[in-house]
């Protein structure tokens, strides 16, 4: 009834149960089969990759029932898309060296779901070679880069992107400026400067027509350009009705050597506050003496707040001429005592002139009593004033 068994108690139906595995001597360590296993796996992957074509090996009736049945609803719905995830299916297609439709498919779903990041980090970390490119190509489509802009990605992301489109990443950041705080105005212009003249040539024909905040964000896009085209004058926009468009195009007047002169003085007669001060801090750093008789002006105009016209007597003392020294002294000398000369009550313009004769005039006669007085004086705002010179005395002109 049941099986036969010898004495010794071994069964002797499967002799073959007790040979040794892969006691073949061609299968001793499975190294002879190694190199052809790859190989196949390769091509196997490269074609699933690829999408590749069969004939059908059935007949025409059967292929047209099995189609029916593959189009009927699913016992088990689902949205499986791929045979595999698909930043797996990019780093596959990149160890291959292949790429295809299902591929492409796996990119623009990983951008769709944010994941640009990590697919660049997949494309970066894979070997170098033509499918390296070809992904990093799919990658970046101006659509692409719109889409990144709009949510706002980090410039590492932008810039990867960006950069393999060359000019066709400037629409896209142009449109993005439109939208852009301050804070990204610098970071998008970044992406296109390289570009130079391309960049520059987009930026104003975009310019005329533009609403005024766009225009002063696009004027500002072009001051920081390596080189300013031959086109654009930034003082065509310095008289603009609008300050803040003003106040860019000074900025940038005031930036070139060529144009300093110019940015100085019509920042010190515009309207606006802010660029007013504008005007009042670049002259501070280097004040042409054409300027002075607008900041003599400046100094003595009630309608401006004191610490603006305190600032006027600064940029003033900056120009180092005889004509501003004899102006100092004269606003900070009162009325005599006994025959002595006596400082006048200080105010945020008498302080300014002190200071600005220590810092830039301690070598003349003519300041030196007006500084005696000073330093001997108990009023803080005067000692103050001499303690804030720098110590370097610039010959007056």
């Amino acid at each position: 009834m049941g099986g036969h068994h010898h004495a010794d108690g071994h069964d002797q139906r499967h002799p073959a149960a007790h040979r040794a595995p892969y006691d073949h001597p061609a299968h001793a360590d499975g190294a002879p089969l190694r190199a052809p296993m790859d190989e196949a796996l390769r091509e196997h992957v490269q074609r699933l990759i690829g999408e590749w074509t069969l004939d059908d090996p059935n007949p025409a009736a059967y292929g047209k029932a099995l189609e029916g049945m593959a189009k009927a609803d699913p016992l088990y719905p689902g949205t499986d898309q791929f045979p595999c995830e698909p930043t797996r299916m990019v780093a596959m297609a990149l160890e291959v060296g292949a790429v295809g439709g299902a591929v492409w498919r796996a990119v623009d779903a990983l951008c769709a779901e944010g994941r640009v990041t990590e697919l660049l980090r997949t494309v970066e970390d894979a070997p170098e070679g033509w499918a390296r490119e070809a992904v990093l190509e799919h990658i970046a489509s101006p659509d692409r880069l719109a889409d990144l802009l709009a949510q706002g990605a980090e410039p590492s992301v932008l810039a990867a992107v960006a950069t393999p489109l060359g000019v066709g990443a400037i629409d896209p950041v142009l449109d993005a400026l439109a939208f852009a705080d301050d804070r990204r105005v610098d970071m998008l212009v970044d992406l296109i400067a390289p570009l130079g003249v391309d960049t520059a040539e987009a930026i104003l024909r975009r310019l005329p027509t533009a609403r005024w905040p766009v225009q002063r964000v696009l004027l500002a896009a072009l001051g920081r350009l390596p080189e300013r085209p031959s086109s654009y004058a930034p003082l065509d926009w310095a008289l603009h009705p609008e300050p803040t468009i003003r106040r860019e195009a000074i900025r940038q007047l005031l930036r070139d050597p060529a144009t300093h002169e110019d940015g100085v003085q019509i920042a010190l007669l515009d309207g606006d506050s802010g660029t007013l001060r504008l005007g009042l801090a670049a002259a501070q750093q280097e004040c042409p003496p054409s300027a002075l008789p607008v900041l003599m002006t400046r100094a003595d105009d009630p309608a401006l707040p004191p610490d603006v016209r305190a600032l006027a007597v600064r940029a003033a003392a900056a120009s180092r001429t005889e004509q501003a020294l004899a102006w100092l002294v004269q606003r900070t000398l009162g009325p005599k005592r006994w025959f002595r000369p006596t400082l006048v009550d200080p105010t945020p313009e008498s302080a300014a002139a002190i200071e600005g004769l220590a810092k830039h005039f301690a070598d003349r006669p003519l300041a030196q009593p007006v500084l005696a007085l000073a330093e001997r004086s108990r009023e803080p705002d005067y000692r103050m004033a001499i303690a804030r010179r720098t110590g370097t005395i610039t010959p007056a002109r």
